[in-house]
């Protein structure tokens, strides 16, 4: 996997199956292995609270530094909530985003709505992405890694979009 993702083809995986095995709808007897890459982004908010975070909401500033949502992580495990919880603060001032927020912006399907709680734009963490990747945010959700306390959120490259 690692020469396949080195090779930057712009494919998100490969599709793993046995060799008589054949499609059948609606039964998941194969198995996708995604491509996967680490990128750094900024908590903008999280669903839950800020004192108990279920996922965290991540962004990064824009050509113009406009603060861009850029998808969320899967749920946090309960380790992940304790590394994390000490770090998310209430913004200071004006935050450029919205409390409720659609839930297809955040690499969840359907058209449904979620509350979130905004978070103080300084806390970087570094997450796990595969290569889907378009129009300035993550298709599916990202994987929590760690937290990036040697980076600001100034320092944050948007993740380039993959062909």
């Amino acid at each position: 996997m690692q020469a396949y993702a080195a090779a930057a083809v712009g494919l998100e995986g490969v599709v793993v199956k046995g060799l008589a095995s054949r499609y059948e709808p609606g039964w998941r007897g194969w198995l996708k292995v995604r491509v996967r890459h680490t990128a750094e982004a900024i908590v903008g908010a999280v669903t839950g609270s800020l004192a108990e975070p279920e996922r965290l909401l991540l962004g990064y500033h824009d050509d113009t530094g406009a603060l861009i949502v850029a998808g969320s992580t899967s749920p946090l495990s309960p380790r992940q909530r304790t590394t994390i919880t000490p770090l998310l603060r209430a913004p200071r001032g004006p935050h450029p985003w919205p409390t409720e927020m659609p839930t297809g912006r955040l690499g969840h399907y359907g058209r449904d709505h979620v509350t979130v709680e905004l978070n103080d734009l300084i806390l970087v963490v570094e997450v796990s992405a595969d290569n889907a990747y378009e129009h300035g945010r993550w298709r599916h959700l990202t994987r929590f890694v760690r937290v990036r306390p040697d980076l600001t959120a100034d320092e944050v490259a948007p993740p380039a979009d993959r062909p």
